[in-house]
């Protein structure tokens, strides 16, 4: 709290003559109303200050790194389900695809999707179980990636394609 002096001058003729004696009372009683006017207690002290301060800079600190860390993971999951919607529109070609079309590749999404690529691989499946049929069986792994690290979405799928018996 900034502080107010009020100066009153006193001569030392003022203190020890007697006739002047009801002035230098008048000017000590001037001087105790001033002190409560000049000297009250209804402000904040510099400890009270830096305190609420400090409260508000924690606090406000949390509240930013909750706002961000939410922004992030609202920008991540955007990410990841562009990622899955790609995926499946490659699956869906894929199964369009012909069976002379249907092998192991790679690439990206063009100028529609740029900073997206996808890998595939097919693979047949050789079973005991399925015996001559799983020659047909194949499994499909395919990937997105966005440039981002984080950004990546894996499928697997199976398809039953059935070979002509005169192409075998």
């Amino acid at each position: 709290m900034a502080e107010t002096s009020v100066i009153l001058e006193f001569n030392h003729s003022d203190i020890y003559t007697n006739s002047r004696k009801g002035f230098f009372c008048k000017k000590l009683r001037m001087l105790n109303i001033l002190r409560h006017v000049f000297y009250t207690t209804l402000g904040f002290t510099l400890l009270e200050i830096l305190v609420a301060v400090s409260i508000i800079a924690i606090v406000s600190t949390a509240v930013y790194q909750m706002h961000f860390f939410s922004l992030s993971q609202g920008h991540q999951t955007a990410l990841e389900t562009r990622c899955l919607l790609l995926a499946q529109k490659k699956l869906a070609e894929v199964k369009t695809a012909s069976e002379d079309m249907f092998s192991s590749a790679s690439g990206d999404f063009g100028d529609d999707f740029p900073g997206f690529r996808w890998e595939m691989q097919v693979k047949g499946i050789e079973s005991d179980i399925f015996k001559a049929a799983g020659k047909d069986l194949k499994r499909i792994d395919l990937k997105v990636f966005s440039d981002r690290p984080s950004a990546f979405y894996a499928l697997r799928a199976y398809r039953f394609t059935r070979t002509p018996k005169g192409n075998k």
